[in-house]
């Protein structure tokens, strides 16, 4: 079971208001309104009035992310589609998880986080390239469900038992039932190294001369590349790679995989490019994936 919650900080002289969760087994159900004051008290609001606005302001949209095939999707304002790995492997067992928790938000001036199974990325702003210039930050284990900058502050909700009982960063309620996490937004660094698995086939038709949809390939390291399909003939595969962000594509290299093989190629670890996509020479089921570790 996972303490979350809802979060937004108030203005300049005002606390941070929590509309608590527990989470367990992909559901979430409220578990009650708390605010967080200036000398760090963590109290139960005393407003139904308040809390009732407060979870009308501040809902998580539910279809910013969806997990297709073994990799997320994600399409942004324009209509453009790109994928992104799975770095927490939970969700792939409980795809649920993508819809309790918020995606992207404002943490510093022009400064957006945007979270994604299990990985936090650094999001530019639109005139900065976007997100065709997402950059991983950090893979964790855990569930983060919400965040916000509240007083200089990074605060962040979604601590199983053993984080609540054992993390000094971590306030919590005199009755147990809300918990948020206090710290710095360059901590977030230190949550762990990006990692993922993934990519944009996964027994997926594909068509001849088609491009798939880009992958995320910046930032991550010992990046390697498994391909497979079911055709009869030796199927040649394209690797196209947009170095930039700028969608100029390139050619990288060709792997031939002939019939019921599998063929993976690993990159050279000082390659890097924001994102990878394939062609296939062939209509076939294919398979595509990616492995950063």
């Amino acid at each position: 079971m996972v303490l979350g919650g809802l979060v937004r900080a108030g203005d300049r002289n005002s606390g941070l208001h929590i509309l608590a969760t527990r989470i367990e087994d992909g559901r979430s159900e409220p578990a009650g309104y708390y605010v967080l004051q200036p000398d760090l008290t963590l109290a139960q609001g005393e407003s139904p009035v308040a809390a009732e606005r407060l979870r009308q302001e501040i809902a998580v949209p539910t279809t910013v992310l969806q997990l297709e095939g073994h990799s997320i999707l994600y399409q942004d304002d324009d209509g453009q589609r790109y994928r992104l790995p799975i770095g927490n492997r939970a969700y792939l067992d409980c795809p649920e998880l993508l819809s309790l928790q918020r995606t992207s938000r404002e943490v510093v001036t022009e400064r957006d986080l945007f979270q994604c199974a299990g990985t936090f990325f650094e999001l530019p702003a639109r005139n900065a390239g976007g997100f065709a210039r997402l950059r991983p930050i950090a893979t964790h284990s855990g569930f983060i469900q919400d965040y916000c900058s509240w007083r200089g502050l990074l605060v962040l909700t979604g601590m199983d038992e053993a984080a609540r009982l054992a993390n000094p960063r971590v306030l919590r309620s005199d009755d147990g039932k809300c918990a948020v996490w206090l710290g710095a937004v360059d901590d977030l660094w230190q949550l762990g190294k990006p990692v993922g698995h993934g990519g944009p086939w996964a027994n997926s038709a594909v068509r001849a001369g088609e491009p798939s949809d880009p992958y995320l390939c910046q930032g991550y390291d010992r990046k390697t590349l498994a391909l497979q399909h079911d055709s009869s003939e030796t199927v040649t595969f394209r690797v196209e790679v947009d170095i930039s962000g700028t969608g100029l594509w390139q050619p990288l290299n060709s792997i031939s995989v002939e019939p019921s093989a599998s063929r993976t190629y690993r990159f050279a670890p000082e390659f890097q490019a924001y994102w990878v996509r394939l062609t296939s020479d062939k209509a076939c089921t294919a398979t595509a994936d990616f492995t950063y570790d």
